[in-house]
């Protein structure tokens, strides 16, 4: 599957089937042939608006750091730790914060759709940079 096509999948579970941005992250990985089992989607219920809705971290950046965990930490925890932080500093570098709060702070209604709109790019960005990973 192409890699803009893994980024709209996880675009459209985030805006038209309401999926939070770290579910719609693993949810398009896995329906692009990523093994992901269901009980790490489940596990990010709680990240939901920046750690249930206390505005943390970011959860497409959360789930992102989560896959990169799964996928390596096994084998490799190095790597895993590597690809973790350089995820982060690339986020961090694009937007600027990592905390779902200061990404969202100049949207008054956290439930526009503009605001969605900002948020279903964070997960395209953080969907196109694990696909930049090599296994």
């Amino acid at each position: 599957m192409e890699k803009e096509a893994v980024a709209n999948i996880a675009r459209q579970l985030y805006l038209e089937e309401g999926y939070s941005c770290s579910t719609s992250l693993l949810l398009a990985l896995k329906k692009a042939g990523i093994d992901i089992p269901d009980s790490i989607i489940l596990s990010v219920a709680g990240l939901r608006s920046g750690i249930g809705g206390a505005g943390c971290v970011c959860g497409a950046l959360m789930a992102s750091v989560l896959t990169v965990g799964y996928l390596y930490g096994k084998t490799d925890e190095k790597k895993a730790s590597k690809l973790s932080a350089n995820l982060h500093n690339k986020f961090k570098e694009q937007f600027k914060s990592t905390c779902c709060r200061v990404l969202t702070r100049k949207y008054s209604d956290f439930k526009s759709l503009e605001r969605k709109e900002h948020c279903a790019g964070l997960v395209e960005f953080m969907i196109l940079e694990l696909q930049k990973i090599e296994g």
